[in-house]
């Protein structure tokens, strides 16, 4: 089958066909977050659940950065 569709339009045509399908899977994911993005906004018990879980990984955090490997 790749061979077929290789004969078919050619190394250029495939690096084309690639680069196309490449765009529409980042212009699908840039949409799917954008939804996502307006979606947690409307809702504030997100906002909510996002804080609390900031302030529990914090010290996580903290405790790395003060690690002794340099």
């Amino acid at each position: 089958m790749c061979d077929l569709l290789q004969r078919a339009v050619g190394s250029w045509g495939l690096s084309g066909l690639d680069r196309l399908l490449c765009f529409m899977i980042v212009q699908e994911l840039q949409n799917f977050i954008g939804s996502l993005d307006k979606t947690i906004r409307k809702d504030k018990s997100w906002d909510e659940a996002f804080v609390k879980m900031l302030k529990e990984l914090e010290p996580l955090a903290g405790a790395h950065s003060k690690s002794t490997y340099k």
